[in-house]
């Protein structure tokens, strides 16, 4: 499941986490997803990396 941008790239688990839930997941199993991911250290797809990212800039613009 690499991806040439997700490579060596740290995922945020709670920006993951709303990833999945956007995606359809519920809320227990986009936690247990996202853990999971971020454990084995694996990455989402390119195009699914992209849609992270927009999602990782609008929770860090939240914050300002």
């Amino acid at each position: 499941m690499k991806s040439v941008s997700g490579k060596d790239y740290q995922y945020d688990e709670k920006v993951l986490t709303r990833y999945f839930i956007d995606e359809g997941w519920t809320e227990r199993s986009a936690i247990e997803l996202a853990r999971g991911m971020i454990e084995r250290g694996s990455y989402l797809p390119d195009h699914e990396h992209t849609k992270y990212l927009k999602l990782e800039r609008e929770r860090l613009r939240e914050k300002s």
